[in-house]
């Protein structure tokens, strides 16, 4: 049953209970303490009373038995008698055996186990309310409840005796029943007034705890809308679709007939959406007629609050949806006319509704504008892109139409970036990422004069150098220009680069042909000079030859001076040809015949089969003939073969080819002998070089080829390793017409 009490019922009775429990102990406990101190207090009358008495009639020897006078004890006694309700009256010596009585046959007897007398006989005055009786006491049984006073006897400081009076309590009683009656209406009335105080007190609190739940609910349910309508304004950032889902949420939970939002535009207010039983256009009318909107605009944003209007029919309130100190807009909600009053307790959290929907408008419209600078940025961006990739394609295009070496190198000696003749020139591998060094000269280490190329450009001017590779033998005219950043200081380096290999060796050409020139003439005068004399010598030679006899011992020296002069004759005839060259008689004739005819020749003077060499052919059909004069093209071929026949004392293998090479006719004379190193190939076409000094070489064999050849405009090279034998390439022009 208490169960389904509230809690101000159950209060009520637990605290009226607690109140008659503590009014019952009080009451007990004050009437117990009041009987004390009022026997006490008729006590300490009386015991004054009869100290008074005995001080003045009894001295010590008087408290001695048997007593010595028991006359003035009789009268000592009557005048204790004489106090109202005294009934009897004894006398104890300091042993508690009594001296005197009012009944004779109690005079001698011992008492000293009551305990008001052993207080008494220790100096304290002692008082007790008693019913029981001793069979020594039975002559008092008609007295009923007697007060029992016991007054210690003190003479000079010392214990004499003790006094016990017997008194009646009747009036006592009778005093002590209006105390008590006192003490419980006191003590009943203090329960009602505690009881009431504290009723009420708690009824004051419970009324604010009541006040203060409604309020904690009336704040959980607005806290709940906000975050009812921060949850349902969060799932969208269209605008339109915001309002639309914010508006129904927030009808929904304030329980309204409808309602509709209006949004800011074009310097005024127009409906975004609507929803349950309103006239949005009628309503935007009628607020728009009354200043609302205008007032809480220019008010802004602290000081645009929610509005209460009031029909017959219904109430509604128009709530500002606030962002920054800005109106976004305007949200208003139709009830039933009874619905005004809570409608105004409310109106704080409609107030913070819409300051919600409107943080969340703001971020929805930031966000639209957000959308359309994006469009128009990616829109700018991609023009801007196409400009940039046509301005990158048309450098580009620039860049790799030149046709000499361009790269563009960091500070680390890195390429980032090459034209497509670096690339063709130093492929197939990238060239972007390589080192500069390692491409224009073949080393690891930078090079001494780009690896200070900041202080090279300390005039802000280009430099101008020249490298060679050392692997490649490329010579490479090389013009460095700097790339400042906004400090000034160089970022990069745009190399450019003229490949002047070809260049260089035609520099070399025509300084080795001045010489060659200067040399012919000094050989051909010198040879003039000696060929006249030898001629005598050998004619006369000759002379006496035909007078000796054949035994004649001078015959073998004879003999000896005409090989010796026709040697000689021979060597000035080719000093002579090499100092003038002879007459071009030009006709198309076929290579591999002329090689041919060239191995017809020299089987007849020197057999090659005799030196155990063989001879390869590998000739291509069907080659177009060359402009070439017949007699010099057969004393280049002769030659080189030749060459190759000393070279290979011991026998191997010569190899002829021909082809058609990149519009050239390529003639290939290869031989097994032991090969040359590099030295000697870089010198083996001037004129006197030769490795055959032993065996009488006199170093222009090679040197008239390279002549006759160049004549011809044609080409001629060696390629050759030490032990891997020789190949000379001959390249000769081939005639338009004739291909």
């Amino acid at each position: 049953m208490i169960g389904r009490l509230n809690i101000m019922q159950k209060f009520s009775i637990l605290s009226l209970l607690w109140v008659v429990f503590f009014v019952v102990l009080a009451g007990a406990v004050l009437s117990h303490y009041l009987e004390r101190n009022m026997l006490e207090r008729d006590g300490a009358i009386t015991t004054d009373f009869v100290r008074f008495i005995v001080r003045q009639r009894l001295s010590a020897r008087d408290f001695h038995y048997p007593v010595p006078s028991e006359e003035r004890f009789s009268g000592v006694f009557r005048e204790i008698e004489s106090i109202p309700e005294i009934v009897d009256v004894r006398a104890y010596d300091t042993e508690g055996i009594v001296v005197w009585a009012g009944l004779d046959a109690l005079v001698g007897r011992s008492f000293k186990r009551k305990r008001g007398l052993e207080r008494a006989l220790r100096g304290e005055m002692a008082v007790e309310l008693t019913a029981r009786r001793d069979r020594d006491e039975s002559y008092l049984e008609g007295h009923g409840t007697l007060v029992e006073i016991f007054i210690p006897v003190i003479e000079n400081g010392e214990l004499v005796g003790a006094v016990s009076a017997y008194k009646s309590s009747a009036t006592f009683f009778r005093n002590l029943e209006r105390a008590r009656r006192t003490v419980w209406l006191m003590s009943a009335a203090g329960g009602v007034l505690f009881y009431v105080s504290f009723f009420s007190l708690f009824y004051r609190s419970y009324r604010l705890q009541r006040r203060m739940d409604e309020g904690l609910r009336r704040l959980n349910s607005e806290l709940s809308a906000l975050n009812a309508v921060a949850a349902t304004v969060s799932r969208s950032l269209d605008v339109e679709e915001l309002l639309d889902l914010a508006l129904r949420k927030v009808v929904e939970l304030a329980g309204a007939r409808g309602g509709w939002a209006a949004l800011g535009a074009d310097g005024g207010f127009v409906v975004a959406s609507s929803a349950g039983e309103v006239d949005a256009a009628a309503r935007l009318r009628a607020l728009s007629s009354e200043g609302v909107f205008t007032a809480a605009a220019s008010a802004g944003g602290a000081g645009a609050t929610p509005r209460l209007f009031r029909d017959s029919s219904w109430c509604s309130v128009c709530v500002p949806l606030v962002s920054r100190d800005r109106v976004l807009g305007f949200l208003e909600l139709v009830h039933p006319p009874g619905r005004a009053a809570d409608l105004e307790r409310r109106l704080s959290m409609l107030a913070s509704i819409g300051g919600r929907i409107g943080v969340a408008l703001e971020n929805a419209l930031l966000y639209k504008d957000l959308k359309e600078f994006n469009v128009v940025l990616e829109r700018t961006v991609e023009e801007r892109t196409r400009e940039l990739r046509r301005s990158r394609d048309e450098i580009k295009a620039v860049f790799d139409a030149v046709t000499d070496i361009i790269i563009v190198r960091d500070m680390e000696c890195s390429v980032v970036m090459a034209n497509r003749a670096a690339a063709t020139h130093f492929g197939p591998e990238p060239v972007v990422g390589r080192k500069c060094h390692a491409l224009f000269k073949g080393e690891d280490r930078p090079c001494a004069e780009c690896a200070a190329s900041a202080r090279l450009f300390y005039d802000r001017g280009a430099r101008s150098l020249e490298l060679t590779n050392a692997a490649t033998g490329e010579v490479y005219s090389l013009s460095l220009f700097p790339v400042f950043d906004d400090t000034g200081a160089v970022r990069a380096v745009i190399e450019y680069a003229k490949v002047v290999t070809e260049q260089k060796r035609m520099e070399e050409k025509v300084i080795q042909l001045d010489k060659l020139t200067s040399l012919g003439g000094l050989v051909g005068e010198i040879a003039h000079q000696i060929n006249n004399p030898l001629v005598g010598v050998v004619n006369y030679a000759q002379m006496a030859l035909k007078q000796v006899e054949p035994e004649s011992p001078v015959r073998e020296e004879l003999e000896t001076i005409v090989r010796a002069g026709k040697e000689c004759r021979d060597i000035i005839k080719k000093l002579l040809d090499f100092s003038r060259p002879a007459s071009f008689d030009l006709h198309l004739l076929d290579c591999n015949a002329l090689l041919d005819e060239t191995l017809r020749m020299f089987e007849r003077q020197l057999s090659l089969a005799k030196r155990n060499i063989e001879v390869v052919k590998e000739y291509s059909p069907g080659l177009p003939p060359v402009r070439v004069d017949r007699t010099l093209m057969i004393q280049v071929f002769f030659n080189i073969i030749n060459n190759a026949r000393e070279a290979m004392g011991g026998g191997g293998t010569i190899r002829l080819a021909t082809a058609l090479v990149d519009g050239w006719l390529e003639v290939t004379i290869a031989d097994t002998g032991p090969g040359m190193d590099e030295e000697a190939l870089q010198y083996i076409f001037s004129p006197f070089y030769t490795t055959k000094r032993a065996s009488g070489g006199t170093g222009l064999g090679l040197s008239v080829v390279s002549n006759i050849v160049s004549r011809h405009k044609g080409k001629v090279w060696a390629e050759s390793r030490p032990g891997r034998g020789t190949v000379f390439r001959i390249r000769l022009p081939v005639e338009l017409e004739a291909c």
